[in-house]
């Protein structure tokens, strides 16, 4: 199990080389770092820093970071450390704290780096099931890739094979120590939820359920690859230099088409997602 880890994660790497590991002190990102401080030692051409977020949502945040410190020098990675303030209102705490990170994450990546993430196959099904509850088509129920683009680089996740338990053996068995953020246990976040409440059901009766979720996303992410693919040639003769959408060939299609015809040209101009009905209200309007 340990081999095929190492082995799964040197694939997903290939054939990047400087790596920026966002390292959070908990069970799973010391995973991932020690796995990578390992594969390290088999190829010295293999850079690593990690870069840890100080959010202050917790009375203990300063003592992760003195934690992350510890480890990273033990392992002679160099360590950034970004202290956020998270903004109130509009969105949820976990959104607000996501975005800060990632914004953290995108501020330190170098040129020539990669970021590296520690999301697993539980975190995978929890994102699939997140996705269903606000009603997300294919795109969204795709869930997680192994890479993905980000801030002009790569986003890569090379655990998303392993299970929660699977790092967790790891770490003892190396001996490992990692903190534990007691917000985890606070069920009034959806994730959180979905992990204490929801999935340890779902697993009693079916056990393989997060596998065979995993294995949904990665069929759904297949579909959106070949859409891609079969309407690339379509969308490119429809988008003029400037960027600007010709209209007029759009009124022949069927509604779903037309549907995935907008929504790549929006995503090909950085804009949001939006929600099902807003291709076509947006074709009603200036058809």
């Amino acid at each position: 199990m340990f081999v095929d880890m190492t082995a799964d994660i040197a694939h997903t790497l290939h054939p990047h080389r400087q790596l920026l590991v966002a390292f959070s002190g908990g069970l799973d990102s010391t995973v991932l770092l020690h796995q990578l401080v390992l594969l390290r030692e088999q190829d010295p051409s293999l850079t690593l820093r990690a870069v840890h977020v100080h959010h202050g949502l917790s009375a203990h945040a300063d003592d992760w970071v003195a934690h992350c410190r510890q480890i990273c020098q033990q392992w002679q990675v160099p360590l950034v450390v970004h202290r956020v303030t998270l903004a109130r209102g509009g969105l949820g705490v976990e959104a607000h704290a996501r975005a800060a990170r990632y914004q953290a994450f995108q501020d330190t990546l170098n040129a020539g780096e990669v970021l590296v993430t520690a999301q697993h196959q539980d975190d995978q099904c929890e994102t699939l099931l997140l996705a269903l509850k606000r009603g997300s088509g294919p795109t969204g129920l795709s869930a997680m890739a192994p890479s993905s683009a980000f801030a002009g680089s790569r986003l890569l996740r090379p655990l998303l094979n392993e299970t929660r338990e699977s790092l967790r053996q790891w770490a003892l068995a190396h001996q490992l120590s990692w903190i534990e953020d007691e917000s985890n246990q606070d069920d009034t976040y959806d994730r959180n939820f979905l992990r204490l409440r929801v999935i340890p059901v779902l697993r009693e009766r079916w056990p393989h359920f997060s596998e065979a979720v995993a294995r949904s996303a990665s069929l759904c992410a297949e579909q959106e690859q070949l859409l891609d693919e079969m309407l690339a040639a379509e969308l490119a003769s429809l988008v003029a230099e400037d960027g600007s959408l010709a209209i007029a060939p759009l009124a022949t299609m069927s509604p779903p088409r037309r549907a995935a015809l907008l929504r790549r040209w929006l995503a090909g101009q950085q804009a949001p997602m939006p929600a099902r009905e807003v291709p076509e209200r947006l074709w009603h309007e200036v058809a």
